[in-house]
């Protein structure tokens, strides 16, 4: 079978083409200073539509026959995890921005327009505002707030399926694992028996601080921040977001570059990264409490799993509670590729958008 899967970045398209029993990867830049000046993502998609059929003009792969397109998802309304078949509802609400705006939202409309020009269909694969959070892990101490599920779902799945299959030579649904996805943001959940069950909102930055993003942060401090910068709750966000984490306390986004610090003796980089470790095992051993320390293993992916020196730290603290796995980088494009795979063979069902 042959698969082509999008996934939408901010400035740049990743491709992956399932062929003859391989993926090939490709990434094709968006950098045209016409498409910089684009107001909002929906109006990006031409762009990018272009550029990708262009690259499979250009490829060696432009006389696939393609058995079916697979994206990224993106803010839709919250649903349970796994393959979904792209329909007009579906593209709908991700033209709308229902859940918010996010180069991902893109993925499922580029998808449905490839697929038409393939005659074959088109889905998406664990969106990033998946829900399967227990009642009570949504519970907060004001009525009207809830916690909310938005996470990098397609990595955090994808690694979880890799480890309970590979190593513990379980099922994925069968197993109990603490997936922690360290990156950009940091998100840390549970997946109890095939289902995530409590995580925290790192899109929004809540949990650990991150990269650039400040992670949940005490509501007297905020109350004096808005009080003395006397700015918008819009503007308010877009700080903890973008401008937070590492970056608020050393000017720099460049993990390598931290630990260069650290090397040529900086204390101060050296206290804020025994902080950022100190976090995520917290929040690591919260979810150990939830699931009453029943689990299979702890699972360290994404970018800074990379870190040697991030890793043994996080290990002197959670080392006790369970066997760690770690798996670094991102595997989005395996997860769109393999979800397609098993909906083709039949191993899983493709769902309706709803």
């Amino acid at each position: 079978m042959n698969i082509l899967a999008i996934d939408p970045g901010s400035t740049s398209t990743k491709i992956g083409i399932y062929f003859d029993g391989k993926i090939y990867r490709s990434k094709v830049e968006h950098l045209d200073e016409n498409f910089l000046k684009l107001k909002n993502v929906i109006e990006q998609k031409d762009f990018r539509f272009d550029h990708i059929k262009r690259y499979l003009k250009e490829s060696t792969f432009e006389d696939i026959n393609f058995d079916a397109i697979v994206a990224r998802g993106g803010l839709v309304k919250n649903i349970e995890g796994g393959v979904y078949i792209v329909n007009e509802k579906l593209i709908e609400d991700l033209k709308n921005g229902i859940n918010g705006e996010h180069p991902a939202n893109l993925g499922g409309i580029l998808a449905s327009e490839f697929s038409n020009i393939y005659n074959c269909p088109a889905f998406i694969v664990d969106p990033p505002i998946i829900d399967e959070m227990w009642d009570i892990a949504k519970i907060t101490g004001v009525s009207s707030i809830t916690r909310k599920s938005k996470f990098h779902a397609l990595n955090h799945k994808e690694v979880a399926r890799y480890i309970a299959k590979e190593k513990l030579r379980k099922n994925y649904d069968d197993s109990i694992l603490i997936v922690a996805h360290m990156g950009g943001g940091i998100t840390i959940g549970l997946h109890y028996y095939g289902k995530v069950v409590d995580v925290n909102n790192g899109l929004d930055g809540d949990g650990p601080f991150a990269i650039e993003r400040a992670g949940t942060l005490p509501v007297d401090g905020i109350v004096e921040y808005l009080k003395n910068e006397n700015i918008t709750p819009d503007d308010f966000l877009k700080i903890i977001i973008k401008s937070s984490g590492f970056y608020s306390h050393l000017k720099t986004k460049d993990m390598i570059e931290v630990e260069n610090m650290i090397r040529y003796g900086d204390n101060k980089a050296k206290k804020v990264l025994d902080a950022f470790v100190y976090n995520i095992s917290k929040e690591i051993g919260g979810l150990f409490a939830a699931a009453k320390g029943k689990i299979d293993g702890i699972v360290l992916t994404g970018g800074l799993a990379n870190s040697k020196l991030i890793v043994e730290k996080i290990k002197n603290y959670v080392g006790f509670m369970s066997e760690i796995y770690v798996v670094p980088g991102e595997y989005e494009i395996e997860a769109l590729i393999n979800g397609a795979i098993r909906v083709l063979k039949g191993e899983d069902n493709a769902k309706i958008y709803e």
